[in-house]
């Protein structure tokens, strides 16, 4: 005789495929897919990120331009020897005393820190724009969803953007010049307490260490960061005060600003 309570505790495959069900759809829904990302990074047109990266540029820009305001480099500028045997007799950046250089040349050197390490940053993101650019804007360039005017304008601000990157870092790089003879000039003063009687004496060893020490910052090797490939040339800074982008001069540049980071 069957047993007329076997079915009530028999499960059955329908059951679990329900509960199988709503274990799956209990699940919480990620609010971004991966898919999603991957696709609009690959929808984004290449001239558009070229101005996205300029924006990015400009953002840190703002506060290192401040920082350029602020830090007073022209004051440590040095005269041509010419200039100082001619019209003064008295260096004026005299500090008085071993001390007192010591302490100004320990300034130059936090001054020359303070610049050269948000200069490198900016100067990835430069190369980065210009590299892009460089590899894929030209003439045939279109976009799928601007008009050829669009287009147009958007070439011109980003060769507008571009040209402005390297103005702000030959600024930077020619204050970064400046501390660099400054703290040439300060170790020359320096010298002249080596081995010396009484407290405003120096070691001949720790001169040699200090200025050991300068060179390997103020030649980028501290930062691993060539500094001096943004200094633009005379011809370089007339072509861009006209906005001139001339392709064939701009990937050459191209190919140095990657040196700039090849400083090891």
């Amino acid at each position: 005789m069957p047993n007329p309570y076997e079915d009530m505790f028999e499960e059955t495959p329908e059951t679990n495929d329900h509960q199988d069900e709503h274990s799956i759809s209990s699940q919480p829904t990620p609010l971004f897919s991966n898919n999603d990302s991957l696709e609009n990074e690959s929808n984004s047109e290449s001239l558009d990120e070229i101005l996205l990266h300029i924006d990015t540029f400009n953002k840190k820009a703002v506060p290192f331009s401040k920082l350029l305001s602020q830090i007073g480099i022209m004051e440590h500028k040095v005269d041509g020897s010419w200039k100082r045997l001619l019209f003064e007799n008295e260096d004026k950046k005299d500090q008085g005393s071993l001390q007192a250089e010591r302490d100004y040349h320990e300034s130059l050197k936090y001054k020359f820190t303070q610049i050269i390490v948000p200069m490198k940053e900016l100067g990835q993101l430069h190369m980065e724009c210009v590299q892009q650019y460089n590899e894929d804007i030209n003439k045939e360039y279109y976009s799928l969803e601007k008009s050829d005017g669009a287009v147009k304008l958007d070439k011109i601000n980003a060769t507008n953007g571009i040209n402005l990157q390297r103005k702000i870092l030959d600024e930077a790089a020619n204050f970064l010049l400046i501390l660099k003879n400054g703290l040439i000039e300060t170790e020359k003063r320096i010298r002249l307490y080596i081995n010396q009687a009484g407290a405003n004496s120096i070691s001949n060893s720790e001169f040699e260490l200090l200025v050991q020490k300068r060179i390997e910052l103020t030649n980028g090797y501290t930062h691993e960061f060539n500094y001096i490939i943004f200094d633009m040339s005379i011809l370089d800074k007339a072509a861009i005060s006209l906005g001139f982008y001339t392709k064939t001069t701009t990937s050459q540049y191209a190919g140095r600003i990657r040196d700039a980071f090849k400083y090891v």
